[in-house]
């Protein structure tokens, strides 16, 4: 039997998996990669705000790369988005303006940020080792590259909506709890 595609949506259970994933992979890499596209409002140094979420990063895959096998995949991404989603509630009540360099409200908004890309990183690289498991065997590669690659336009996507959500004066860290509020629901169709 060839597999293609569209055998990701071809039995009842497998399109509900595979549409939930797309959205929590959506979900994921908005917050993951929606970081980096905001870095320069949040009145620090944008370099060292780079530097500092490039570290929060290292931090959560050398602890996951400790604790993989002991972690189970389904509680831990259920917790990780629940604090995450309150976090960027936070941050964007936080939101420093133009003028604020190095004040408080910019070193609040960079210690959210490092946490929030801390915890996401975490997130991303659990949900990329969950994704195959959901699957049944035979399609599980087709699954995860399919489902990988429609996730991953989540980077493009956040690059273009996110200067645009500021520019309207809509803070982009509540669209960010928005997507991860439906990438929460999300997790109760993964058996």
């Amino acid at each position: 039997m060839i597999m293609i595609p569209c055998t990701l949506f071809y039995y009842r259970s497998l399109r509900i998996i595979s549409i939930a994933s797309i959205v929590v992979f959506l979900a994921i890499g908005f917050v993951y990669f929606g970081q980096v596209a905001v870095i320069q409002s949040f009145g620090f140094d944008p370099f060292v705000s780079l530097m500092l979420l490039g570290l929060s990063e290292i931090l959560s895959h050398v602890i996951l790369l400790c604790i993989i096998t002991k972690t189970p995949r389904k509680k831990s991404s259920f917790i990780l988005f629940f604090i995450i989603i309150l976090l960027l509630v936070v941050s964007g009540m936080v939101s420093p303006n133009d003028q604020c360099k190095n004040c408080p409200k910019g070193i609040a908004e960079i210690s959210l940020s490092f946490v929030v890309r801390f915890l996401m990183s975490f997130a991303f690289s659990l949900f990329l080792i969950y994704l195959p498991e959901v699957y049944p065997m035979r399609i599980r590669g087709i699954g995860y590259g399919i489902i990988s690659g429609i996730g991953f336009n989540s980077a493009t996507i956040a690059q273009i909506l996110f200067p645009y959500l500021e520019k309207k004066s809509i803070s982009p860290m509540y669209f960010q709890a928005f997507m991860c509020i439906i990438g929460f629901c999300c997790f109760f169709f993964f058996e």
